[in-house]
């Protein structure tokens, strides 16, 4: 017995649209963790940068003088950076500190490269008596000169 296209082709359509709702369904816990959207600090390269603490080698937390934090994410461990006392930052062409920013630590030479730049509450909260985390850093960070137009 032969079927009908017409009753064939719908039900290939219904199967496809089950397909379809069925991968829109996987990827919904994705969409509600997706990641913060990329931020800057404008003119950071004029003065634009408060203070900065690390996160390890993982990141870095990044205050304005207007006093939002920013958190920086880098593509790989920057080694180096968890005993930093000084940093150097390569301003995106445009003078922001931005995900196409660089920073680079006395220690190693490196450069590393943010992987992410986007708005934090800062970093956590030590306790008064604490002597973990460095402080503030506003006076030992050094800005490089801004790139060349056309490099990261």
């Amino acid at each position: 017995m032969k079927m009908p296209a017409r009753p064939l082709l719908l039900l290939a359509l219904a199967a496809l649209a089950a397909i379809a709702a069925q991968a829109q369904a996987a990827d919904a816990p994705a969409a509600k963790t997706a990641a913060l959207p990329e931020a800057a600090i404008p003119f950071a390269d004029h003065g634009g940068i408060n203070n900065w603490e690390t996160d390890g080698s993982r990141g870095l937390w990044v205050e304005s003088v207007r006093h939002q934090w920013y958190y920086g994410t880098f593509a790989t461990p920057c080694s180096g950076l968890a005993t930093a006392e000084t940093i150097r930052f390569k301003f995106s062409p445009s003078g922001s500190l931005d995900r196409y920013s660089t920073i680079a630590t006395r220690d190693t030479g490196g450069e590393c490269w943010f992987k992410s730049f986007t708005k934090s509450a800062g970093p956590p909260r030590q306790d008064p008596g604490s002597k973990a985390g460095k402080g503030d850093k506003a006076s030992t960070a050094k800005p490089a000169d801004k790139p060349a137009a056309g490099q990261p």
